[in-house]
């Protein structure tokens, strides 16, 4: 369905009074080039908005009825009819609408130990950290076939019975420092959290392309968490386009690791000659 609305005390004719409304609905096919696809359909001159739904004036019913075309752009046209019959040349017209049904194409996400510095390519995936305070997360962009703006969300918490996950660490946040800018997710309007978070973006051109191929990440730091010893942290990041249709993806954990390697039990031993014994003493050449 496409919907328009307008301000109907606009519309006006000193002379004779306006009649009726007239809706066509119009698809691009060229950079400045539009066709007629639906309409004109006959408004009553007090109308304020229309829903077109299926290529059909509303009210109308028909067997051919489809639905509008996925990845096109379309725009809403009105135009007033006075009581002489005579309209509007040239309507006045929507600046249009593009088609978007399907949600963000996913990309990859890491969870990434929080020491490393951002700008920093990592030798492997990591899944061990030693900060019980901060976890981060490295993403590469997702994309949309239709060209719609893109915006990330993310939470952290944990996984139940390895299928659920629960967001226990950090609720809903939008990235992103823009303060107009909002999404609707789940409907729930969030807008951009910009404290105890950060973000960045690089291009990764120096990985090793077998573990790390070149790309531009992006990346999101949270900070003042409470983690536990031995608890496996997961992240889930949301990426929603201008339609409200979003993607997620998990990462695959890390693990808090908050001791150092135990070292007590090992055993040191000073090997000389045939380096099989503890040895106490040695000859001087034997030093070299």
């Amino acid at each position: 369905a496409l919907c328009a609305q307008w301000n109907v005390s606009e519309i006006s004719d000193p002379e004779s009074g306006i009649h009726s409304l007239e809706v066509i609905v119009d698809k691009r096919i060229g950079t400045r080039q539009w066709r007629s696809v639906v309409g004109p359909c006959e408004l009553p001159s007090n109308a304020s908005n229309v829903t077109v739904r299926h290529f059909l004036c509303p009210g109308e019913d028909g067997v051919s009825a489809r639905d509008l075309d996925q990845g096109v752009e379309y725009r809403t046209c009105v135009r007033a009819v006075n009581q002489a019959g005579l309209r509007n040349h040239i309507p006045e017209c929507s600046d249009g609408v593009k088609i978007d049904s399907t949600p963000p194409e996913t990309a990859n996400v890491f969870s990434i130990n929080p020491a490393r510095r951002s700008d920093a390519c990592p030798e492997a995936v990591e899944d061990v950290q030693g900060s019980d305070t901060t976890v981060a997360i490295e993403w590469e962009a997702f994309l949309d076939d239709e060209g719609s703006k893109l915006y990330y969300l993310w939470e952290i918490g944990e996984m139940r019975n390895d299928q659920e996950f629960l967001p226990t660490l950090q609720p809903l946040q939008m990235l992103g420092v823009t303060a107009h800018n909002s999404v609707f997710l789940n409907g729930n309007q969030h807008r951009p959290f910009v404290e105890g978070w950060e973000s960045w973006a690089f291009s990764c051109t120096n990985c090793n392309d077998t573990v790390w191929p070149p790309m531009t990440q992006l990346g999101a730091r949270s900070t003042g968490l409470k983690l536990a010893h031995g608890m496996i942290v997961f992240a889930r990041l949301w990426c929603v386009n201008e339609a409200g249709l979003a993607s997620p993806m998990i990462t695959s954990g890390i693990t808090v690791d908050l001791t150092a390697p135990d070292g007590s039990r090992a055993v040191l031993n000073d090997v000389v000659r045939d380096r099989s014994r503890d040895g106490d003493y040695v000859a001087r050449q034997e030093l070299r």
